[in-house]
């Protein structure tokens, strides 16, 4: 598969509607050092209230995910995307500016940033100049990757206009809203009452709004895990595609995984109550082993060495680091 054309990319950044992202950036680029540092310290250690931090990490989070994305195109099709000059001189000046280096390989670390930066400063932009890229695994034709990709950017893209999705993301990131956090969401999944009272009876009810919308993202995340595992068990013999799309996920699945490890064991021993209070013998059944399957599936997504390791042997050095931090987590 050939490199995308700069007007093949304009149409994968369109699916992403990144500008005002990057008009944000491009001011949060423009602050003094300290400013920069305040607004991208590590939330874990000095929480993140103020709301112009808020829009400064939240539209740098979405240019990280079109870059990101960027990725796993060029290495699907051993070259990175045509970029408008200008744009690529933008990431370039975004991935390696020191602050912002830091949030993404420090604080909240992420694998394809660090790829794409390498990327962007190689002499013809090609994936063969990494080390052994071209060598592990069969990328196939443009006519096995391109369906590939297209499924790849439909389900990101179902991620991102998915607003119930992202709030329960952010559950899982350690945020509350309004005393709500994921064991609040938790607490309703295990308690069949208070799923009726404030999720299918609470419709109209404003002060339980926060609720549904994490229980719906709960549902849609579950769904968003299965589509997937069933992507990537599509590429089997393509280690680095698959690697590259995992890695896209990697902050939730790898060193962010912790939250879904968590969610995953709670899940498992919250729904049997749900199993014990049913009087039916096949709701129970039916019930235990959708959990099983549920518990099954995210548990083989956190396993990053699984899907991330002939990604990271390929571009070695430049994963070393972050692979160091998985191993930690």
């Amino acid at each position: 598969m050939k490199g995308l054309s700069v007007q093949q990319t304009c149409e994968v950044i369109s699916r992403y509607n990144v500008a005002d992202d990057l008009e944000c950036v491009s001011n949060l680029l423009s602050l003094d050092s300290v400013e920069r540092a305040t607004v991208l310290r590590d939330h874990n250690k000095r929480s993140v209230s103020d709301k112009n931090e808020i829009e400064y990490r939240r539209a740098l989070d979405g240019v990280l995910e079109l870059i990101s994305a960027l990725e796993v195109i060029s290495i699907a099709s051993n070259a990175m995307p045509e970029l408008p000059p200008e744009l690529g001189r933008e990431f370039l000046a975004i991935l390696e500016d020191t602050y912002i280096k830091k949030y993404y390989e420090a604080f909240y670390p992420m694998a394809l940033p660090i790829l794409c930066r390498a990327h962007l400063n190689l002499p013809g932009k090609s994936t063969a100049n990494f080390s052994k890229i071209n060598t592990l695994g069969t990328m196939g034709s443009s006519d096995d990757v391109a369906p590939v990709l297209l499924s790849f950017l439909e389900l990101d893209a179902r991620r991102k206009r998915n607003d119930a999705l992202s709030f329960f993301l952010d559950l899982l990131d350690g945020y509350v809203f309004r005393g709500v956090s994921l064991d609040t969401i938790l607490d309703i999944v295990e308690d069949p009452d208070m799923y009726e009272s404030r999720v299918l009876k609470g419709i109209k009810e404003p002060k339980y709004r926060f609720e549904r919308r994490g229980v719906k993202g709960l549902e849609d995340f579950l769904g968003f895990c299965v589509d997937l595992q069933r992507l990537l068990s599509r590429l089997g013999t393509q280690p680095l595609l698959r690697g590259a799309i995992w890695s896209h996920y990697c902050y939730w699945l790898g060193n962010g995984g912790r939250g879904i490890r968590y969610a995953a064991d709670e899940l498992r021993m919250r729904l049997k109550n749900w199993s014990r209070r049913s009087s039916s013998v096949e709701v129970s059944e039916i019930i235990n082993r959708e959990t099983r399957t549920v518990t099954k599936t995210l548990i083989d997504l956190t396993d990053w060495n699984k899907y991330a390791a002939p990604l990271i042997e390929a571009t070695a050095p430049l994963l070393d680091k972050w692979a160091s931090i998985q191993r930690k987590s």
